[in-house]
């Protein structure tokens, strides 16, 4: 596949976690491998998150994609947090992505001035689906299998010197932390918006 510009973090499992633009990933929990989909291998959380040091790239000052394909595991019925960068305090996140089972996915923007969330329906559990949020200036989007699900206007969100987190909310006051049961395969960040046919070609991004 074509390199996608503005590619800033791409988890993949080896023996271990690792992301081939070349952060450090520190793991807390149980992260582990798991069988993906086509002969790959995913990542296997299970209350466990991978946490990312801050970086500016990941404010999304210019713009943001969040994306991987996912599956959501049988176990839990709450919130479960896939992306954040910070908590839900006021002004504190730039950007996360959650779904509850049985019920929604979501992509949230927290501007400086408002709180903003795309809703979808979540993806059944047990089947491999790719979801991706992404914000532009001025307009976020929030994606199911290549297909624009929602959009709406959103404006500039804070930065923040928190983590980037995968499977868990950022630096949650809650000790909970909304933690992630199920698996995750090529998770991605972008540092700039995508077009639809980008988001499509990041379908695409390969364990390689």
């Amino acid at each position: 596949m074509t390199a996608i510009p503005g590619l800033v973090l791409h988890v993949v499992m080896r023996d271990r976690a690792i992301d081939l633009c070349g952060h450090e990933l520190l793991i807390e929990g149980t992260v582990g491998p798991a069988p993906g989909r086509a002969g790959g291998t995913a990542l296997l959380f299970h209350g466990g998150c991978i946490r990312v040091p801050h970086d500016d790239v990941f404010n999304g000052a210019a713009g943001i994609l969040v994306a991987t394909w996912l599956r959501v595991g049988p176990l839990t019925r709450r919130e479960n947090a896939i992306f954040s960068k910070g908590h839900w305090e006021a002004g504190a996140c730039p950007w996360e992505m959650s779904l509850v089972p049985d019920c929604w996915l979501s992509f949230h923007i927290f501007g400086k001035r408002a709180h903003e969330r795309c809703v979808a329906p979540c993806p059944p559990r047990g089947e491999w689906h790719h979801v991706a949020g992404v914000w532009d200036g001025t307009w976020q989007y929030l994606y199911v299998d290549g297909e624009d699900q929602i959009r709406i206007r959103a404006e500039e969100p804070p930065r923040n010197q928190a983590p980037v987190t995968l499977g868990q909310r950022a630096d949650d006051p809650d000790p909970v932390g909304l933690p992630f049961f199920g698996e995750l395969e090529d998770p991605v960040i972008f540092n700039r918006a995508l077009t639809p046919d980008e988001v499509r070609a990041a379908m695409a991004v390969d364990d390689v």
